[in-house]
């Protein structure tokens, strides 16, 4: 019963948490547990890519619809000068991310996240890299160039098991702020994962190994629902 009480509470947050860590959540796991072996371990602790990508996939007629952010002439220029849409764009910069944190708690598992908007140029929405190896590699008391080795060791996964949420969302908000938007500085994670929860069309939602979990989890637990319907 302690197992069902667990299962239903994480799926209670899925649906009525004020930000994204919703989708991260899981018994086994916070949003900012990662794994420290050699590969992604295949557990339900991590989050699944149909959550992420049904999510990003609204994202630009979300931009387009909320005029007092995003703004449609600043996201087509950048499609043009990136070559790349903003899903995409998001993406990989997540993966920036999340695969040096991959690395660097292979090598110490305690290492502190680092905070995204300190190696962010709001005005062209880059990576300070940088930057970025330089404080992660003080952090897990490595020189630069092994860190960065580390990372071109990790073996290839699926980019959506790699990033993490909390980062997805701070790196679109400040995308949104200058490079693709005008969003204001008080608009924080919580309203901008409320709106990509609000995107993501239900029969996509349906297809995630979340939405199956639940399905599941009712079915062993009668009376008692989670989903609507």
């Amino acid at each position: 019963m302690a197992t069902a009480r667990t299962t239903l509470s994480v799926a209670y947050c899925a649906w009525t948490r004020s930000s994204l860590t919703a989708f991260w959540g899981s018994s086994t796991a916070t949003m900012t547990t990662w794994p420290a072996g050699p590969c992604l371990p295949q557990t339900s602790s991590l989050p699944t890519p149909t959550i992420w990508s049904a999510c990003c996939a609204g994202l630009p007629r979300w931009i387009r619809c909320w005029r007092s952010s995003g703004k449609r002439e600043k996201i087509e220029r950048f499609k043009q000068e990136a070559g790349e849409d903003v899903r995409r764009a998001l993406l990989q910069r997540g993966l920036v991310f999340g695969r040096l944190m991959w690395a660097a708690r292979q090598i110490d598992p305690s290492v502190a996240s680092l905070p995204v908007a300190r190696f962010m140029d709001e005005a062209t929405w880059e990576v300070n890299e940088d930057r970025l190896f330089s404080e992660a590699a003080n952090g897990v008391r490595k020189d630069e160039s092994t860190l960065r080795g580390r990372v071109a060791e990790l073996p290839q996964a699926d980019p959506w098991h790699v990033v993490r949420g909390h980062e997805l969302i701070e790196l679109l908000r400040i995308g949104l702020r200058r490079r693709l938007g005008n969003l204001p500085a008080s608009t924080g994670v919580a309203a901008i994962g409320r709106v990509l929860r609000a995107a993501m069309p239900e029969e996509e939602l349906q297809a995630t190994a979340m939405w199956r979990d639940m399905t599941r989890w009712e079915a062993s637990n009668t009376p008692y629902r989670v989903l609507p319907g």
